[in-house]
């Protein structure tokens, strides 16, 4: 791929392959001569638009996170991402066209979890998430681009929602009544964060705010989580929702997007694993 040449980086590339089951960038596995090693990713502009601001966002907490990770005695080369420069000083780079790639350092000897039955997975994921919001616990939020605009503000998602069913566009009203009916039974809880933190009684903190286990790398010998990925999300938010996120992915005992409802339910034991992880 051309685009490599506009980074700062050395040697010929050997090989380039489609790597990860990323449903949002495109991601690429580079080996140069040299012997180093990229991770090579599209960026989705379609759902981030400013990669500018997305891409400072990254810069400053990966440049704070190796700084506490040096001084909790940790290895900051792997414990976090390490963006490569282009060539222009941006990092990020646009091809002929329009196209926009960035470029990691590849971390070595990790693996990822799409899904998993084990609960010492969801446990490690949870230290690791536990972990990085900890490490970030002094970052100022307010200093990150807030890079997708009530991302997390449930109040304003089922305002949306009402929105939407009141406009009916498509005629599928009839076919959710009954899910609608329980989003309203439920509206009086949806503004209670954004509420805690008008009234003080919540911090506005730096969040993951996607906290999937497969956002997270593990040791492929320890399993212990290495590094949180996918930083894409990360601005302005609140620890509870990356907790209740992630709760909302691992503890399911069936897929995201599953249609058969009967089959979806609550894994108290995931919940438990997740929650002694995050609180270590």
């Amino acid at each position: 791929m051309e685009v490599l040449l506009s980074f700062c980086i050395g040697g010929q590339v050997l090989r380039v392959k489609e790597y990860g089951e990323g449903h949002i960038n495109a991601s690429y596995r580079v080996e140069m001569s040299d012997g180093g090693v990229y991770l090579l990713q599209q960026i989705n502009t379609r759902i981030f638009p400013r990669p500018d601001l997305l891409m400072e966002n990254i810069s400053k907490v990966t440049d704070y996170l190796r700084e506490q990770i040096l001084l909790r005695g940790g290895d900051p080369e792997r414990e976090t991402l390490r963006a490569i420069p282009a060539r222009s000083g941006a990092l990020y780079e646009q091809d002929e066209e329009g196209r926009v790639w960035r470029l990691y350092r590849f971390i070595p000897h990790t693996v990822t979890y799409q899904s998993f039955q084990d609960p010492r997975i969801f446990q490690n994921a949870g230290e690791a998430f536990g972990r990085f919001l900890s490490d970030l616990s002094q970052y100022p939020a307010e200093d990150l681009h807030e890079v997708i605009p009530d991302f997390h503000h449930t109040a304003k998602r089922y305002g949306a929602l009402r929105e939407a069913a009141r406009r009916n566009i498509c005629g599928r009203r009839e076919g959710v009544e009954q899910e609608l009916a329980f989003a309203e039974e439920h509206k009086a809880l949806y503004g209670r964060i954004v509420d805690a933190l008008a009234e003080g009684r919540l911090p506005l903190r730096v969040t993951h705010n996607d906290t999937k286990v497969n956002n997270v790398l593990m040791d492929e010998e320890t399993g212990r989580g290495v590094c949180v990925v996918d930083l894409d999300t990360v601005m302005p938010g609140f620890s509870a929702t990356d907790f209740g996120d992630a709760i909302r992915f691992g503890a399911n005992t069936a897929e995201e997007d599953e249609r058969d409802l009967s089959i979806v339910h609550f894994d108290l034991s995931m919940y438990q694993a997740f929650a002694e992880g995050f609180l270590a």
